[in-house]
Order: structure tokens, then sequence, then C-alpha cells
């Protein structure tokens, strides 16, 4: 066994690389010194490389998906309405890490419980709506349905909240005196489609997470409900979300910065004012998980953003070393497209807007489709995501608080999935770990 698992590590490549069937980037050689071996770091490199270097491992792949796809017994509508959550591995390094809450399937009628989603500035006063603020057990992210009862897809507890209130904030403290901190959660496609595909049973959706959270959240940090802002274009048209993808589309990105620029009074740049390169037949890691014939006919249009400024990219480690990195991959028809995947520590798009002000984008994948609407009002954005497989102190070379220091950020944007929010690892524990 020893002998196998040597020989592996000998004939496994040794960098970094793209996996076209899993629409992620495979673990490279992980770096052997003190340090990586005090915390252990090290050892989940090692593991992380032996799983992605394993000999034809393309091909054990695409097998393994055809033998699913003939045993498969689930119907389209089956397989849009499961949450995809529970079938990427993408956001974390093992599942288990950032304790997904699973979607339950209770039917909870929460219509009695009043819920203001407004999308404002919180108060001055951080804690002066708390008085009149009747706190609850639970807060949940629910569908409405058309029997007038509501189903429940998420709860957070107020714990989990309020750890995620207090990363927030923290943030917040970092920023210049008129710097902002903006917060919004993004259900997975197979949620949000319910309301374009499903009107028959799905008539709306809402969470009451943010409006706890205001209560709580310092001048400067305003968190917006993603649910209340994409509703009405969910309701009335296609596209903002793919279907054989977890991801959103770019119109879904773009409605939601739509609204938060315009909680701030800020207009807008019209979605096609920017020219875009089209894949007509984009399957996503929905249609990979399940590869039948049905679902390739409902293959998705990818469309691939274009500057309207000269934008630079660059790839930023030891906080300070500069890596040239493409913008966009235009040329391939994976969700990849978008700023070229995820890379780590610290992404940088010199963005040729006069603005005078830079920003952080804190997020997970969802934020490569949604970081290029933000270039027009700031002539620097800068992007970090502290999910483990992209992000390590060692490389980073320095605290968000120093990066944030260093390249003088005057707003943050945290826009995070539901797999990466106030339920995990990634708000309860990587934001203040990472700041200091």
């Amino acid at each position: 066994m020893i002998f196998l698992c040597g020989m592996l590590l000998w004939i496994a490549p040794r960098e970094e690389r793209m996996s076209e069937s899993e629409n992620r980037i495979l673990a490279g050689a992980p770096k052997l010194n003190f340090q990586t071996v005090l915390d252990s770091t090290f050892m989940g490199g090692v593991e992380r490389f032996i799983s992605d270097g394993f000999f034809q491992r393309e091909k054990l792949i695409e097998v393994s998906a055809n033998i699913k796809s003939v045993f498969n017994m689930q119907s389209v509508d089956d397989i849009l309405e499961q949450d995809m959550e529970q079938a990427v591995n993408e956001f974390v390094e093992e599942p288990s890490e950032l304790e997904i809450e699973q979607p339950t399937d209770n039917l909870v009628d929460i219509t009695a419980q009043p819920v203001t989603a407004i999308v404002t500035p919180t108060p001055t006063d951080a804690t002066s709506n708390t008085s009149e603020y009747q706190i609850k057990e639970t807060y949940t992210l629910w569908m409405e349905l058309s029997d007038g009862s509501t189903h429940t897809a998420y709860e957070y507890s107020i714990e989990n909240l309020d750890k995620a209130i207090e990363a927030m904030n923290a943030y917040r403290q970092v920023l210049p005196e008129d710097g902002t901190l903006h917060f919004m959660q993004i259900p997975y496609a197979a949620t949000a489609n319910r309301l374009v595909y499903r009107q028959d049973k799905y008539v709306g959706w809402g969470c009451d997470a943010e409006e706890y959270m205001r209560t709580k959240a310092v001048p400067g940090v305003i968190l917006h409900s993603g649910t209340d802002i994409l509703e009405p274009y969910l309701l009335e048209q296609e596209g903002l979300y793919f279907r054989t993808d977890y991801h959103w589309a770019p119109l879904g990105a773009y409605y939601a910065h739509v609204g938060i620029m315009q909680a701030q009074g800020i207009p807008t740049v019209d979605y096609d004012s920017y020219d875009y390169t089209i894949h007509e037949e984009f399957l996503g890691r929905t249609y990979t998980e399940n590869p039948t014939p049905q679902l390739k006919e409902l293959a998705d249009r990818l469309e691939v953003w274009h500057p309207i400024l000269p934008t630079q990219s660059y790839v930023i480690s030891n906080l300070t070393k500069q890596t040239n990195a493409k913008l966009m991959n235009y040329d391939v028809d994976r969700y990849i497209a978008y700023l070229g995947g995820t890379y780590g520590p610290w992404r940088r798009f010199v963005t040729g807007a006069d603005t005078g002000r830079r920003a952080l984008i804190v997020s997970d994948s969802f934020g490569n489709a949604f970081a290029p609407y933000m270039f027009p009002y700031y002539e620097e954005v800068h992007m970090l995501d502290l999910r483990p497989a992209y992000y390590d102190k060692q490389t980073a070379g320095a605290s968000v608080k120093a990066y944030i220091e260093q390249y003088e950020i005057d707003d943050i944007y945290i826009i995070l999935a539901t797999s990466s929010s106030m339920n995990t690892m990634y708000m309860r524990n990587y934001l203040l770990k990472y700041l200091e």
C-alpha cells in the first residue's frame, strides 16, 4: 500500500490544473516546510493531491457518470427540485467541515409570524430596534406555496446569526469612517428555479434572518435581502439562474448588484450595455451529476461578460506579490469562464474607472459572476475567497485587516451562497479567524 501511494505521488501532476468534467481546480503538490507540518496543512494537502491525482481520473469520472445515468430513475422535475448543495464538494475541503444545515422537508406555517424584509441601511444606533423587536428561537428561508402554506428550506439559529453579524461588525470597524459593508445571501439554483418553472406550486419566497441581524448591526453594515431583490425577476422571467448548474447566471448576479447599488442611491449600468461572448450549449454541474438525455436538452446559454473599460487582472500573494491573470476565459463553456475560475489567496482588478474608491468582495464562486458588475463603481476591486481550497494564511502573507489597509479598501461586499453563509464555518469562524 505504501509502495502504491508512493508511486501515485511520483506520477501525479505536480501543478494545479482544471478539471473540465468536474468544473473545478484539482489540487497540486502540497508545500513541505516546518510550518505546514506543524499546522497539519501538509497532510491535508497530500490527501487532496492523491485524491485529485490518480491515473485516468477524467475517464473514470466519465464512466461513473454514464453508469449513474443508466440507473437514474428520477424525472427531470425531481432532479431540478433536489437541493444540489448536497452534491457539491467544490465549496469546502470536506463537506462536513462547514456543517451545512440540511434542508428540511417539513411544511411549517409561519404566515402568522410577521416578516419585514427591507433593503435599507441599518439604523445609526445599532441597538435602537432591539427593544421593539420580538426575538424568535430560529429564523428561516422559506418558500411560499400556492395553497397558502409555507415550506421551510433553511433554519438559522440565533447563535449562528449572532456569530455572523459579529464578524461583519468587526470587518466594518477596519474600514474608513465613510466605508460601508454590504451582505447578501444567495440561494442555490435548485431553490430559485422553483419560482420560475414550478409556479403552479411555488409563488414566492423570503428570509427573515437579515431582519434579525439588522438589529445588531453597527452603523455602516447594510444587510440586503437576496430573496426580496430577486423574487420579482424570477416570477417574471427565466435566465437568472442556470438549469443545468447550481450557480446563478450573470443576469441574476446583475440584478443582485442593482439592488445593492439602488439601496445606496447609485445609478447602475444597463445589462445590455456590456458585450458578451455567448456559448449556447452550456451543461453544468447539475448535468454532470445527473447526465440524462432530458437534462441535456435543457442546455443553458452561457453569457461571458466583457468589460466596458480596459481592465487589468492579477493574483496577489504574500500581500504584495502580483501575477498577471486572465480577466475572463472566453474560450470555455463552463462556469470557470467567469474570472477564469477562483484563484487564491487574493484577486485584484484595476478597472479603469476613475472613482477614487476601492472595494473588497468576500465570496465563494458565486462572486465570480457578481464581481464584474461592480467594476464601473470602483477604480480597484479586490476579491477574497476564504474556503480552505483557495486560502491559506501563509500564502496570503498578511491578515485581511492588513490587506485592507495596504490597498486602502473603502467598502466590503460579502456575497455568499447558502452553502457558505450563516450556518457554516465560513461566516461563523473563517471571517474572524483571518481578519486579524
